[in-house]
């Protein structure tokens, strides 16, 4: 994962630092708060600024990065939570189970923070935002959702029946599953936040803004893996397989051509977002190309060589 990750994430950080060090320096905030910008940068470089909600930690350089920060922190611990998945939760019912668990946790979690954070230390919106958005611990519910799914698909994928085998028996009950699931994700996206006037109905939809979502992209990542949808042959042609083998690398650079664009043209027109999306699809497809994957191949070749060398050791000392 860190061969698959990181050369881009440094890229994407590497990028974006010179435009968020100019505007700094120009409103002269480097001047009193250099030390903080640098130390910024340093928590980024090491993928720990979600852990700290405070400008300009988390919000400065790179921001979307926030999420790869997360992901660390993630594959740190999935070792352990997947040993603990398969000691313990073996049968289909029990990820089921988990999963449906992991989700009410969330929610249950998620209320307790907002209220905690909002009506107990009353702290201000930024702070309370990038707690909520960035925490990896609030975030963790989602992960953990997904290595149960993955066991589930590991667990059924020789079975004919199993808990919730419906929804992905044929090809047309998959792709009704996934549409379901679609419909479900985006009624939530375009809903409009509660705003009142009770304050309990308030606390829970802001609480479930996260948890809502895990159910159905785990159920509709389990469909797609299953077998062949109605989607299948449209995200196999070859533009649609590019652009999926790019979006990485345009997730994580994109903000440093907006940073440009915030710096250079203030006030920039339709038609210079549209060369800038335009410039950034290609510059994602040739980072994808000759960056990222030469960097993955090239740190995971030195992995095989440095595990090879540690058998040929132990081989030896056990000789």
């Amino acid at each position: 994962r860190f061969a698959r990750i990181y050369p881009l994430y440094l890229v994407g950080l590497l990028l974006d630092a010179p435009w968020h060090l100019i505007e700094r320096f120009r409103v002269g905030q480097l001047a009193n708060s250099g030390a903080e910008f640098w130390a910024s940068w340093l928590l980024n470089l090491c993928g720990l600024q979600a852990w700290v909600p405070a400008t300009p930690y988390a919000m400065v350089f790179n921001t979307p990065s926030w999420s790869l920060s997360a992901e660390f922190f993630f594959y740190a611990t999935f070792p352990f939570v997947m040993r603990g998945i398969v000691k313990y939760l073996r049968s289909p019912r029990a990820l089921i189970a988990a999963c449906l668990a992991a989700i009410v946790g969330s929610t249950m979690l998620y209320v307790g923070v907002i209220y905690w954070l909002g009506y107990v230390l009353k702290i201000q919106p930024l702070t309370n935002y990038m707690v909520i958005y960035y925490n990896p611990v609030l975030r963790y519910a989602e992960f953990f959702s997904g290595c149960l799914a993955g066991c589930y698909f590991v667990v059924t994928s020789r079975a004919n029946r199993y808990p919730l085998s419906f929804m992905f028996s044929s090809a047309r009950r998959r792709s009704a599953t996934v549409t379901l699931c679609l419909v479900l994700s985006a009624y939530r996206a375009t809903q409009i936040p509660y705003s009142g006037p009770s304050e309990s109905l308030w606390l829970l939809d802001n609480a479930i803004r996260f948890s809502w979502f895990i159910g159905p992209f785990a159920i509709a990542i389990v469909a797609i893996a299953k077998g062949t949808t109605i989607f299948t042959r449209i995200l196999e042609t070859p533009l649609l397989v590019a652009l999926g083998e790019a979006s990485f690398a345009l997730y994580i650079t994109h903000w440093s051509v907006l940073s440009f664009l915030k710096l250079m043209w203030p006030s920039s027109t339709t038609t210079i977002h549209l060369c800038a999306f335009l410039i950034s699809l290609a510059g994602s497809i040739l980072l994808y190309r000759y960056v990222e994957q030469p960097a993955r191949r090239w740190l995971t070749k030195r992995r095989g060589t440095a595990l090879a060398g540690q058998v040929a050791d132990l081989s030896r000392a056990s000789a």
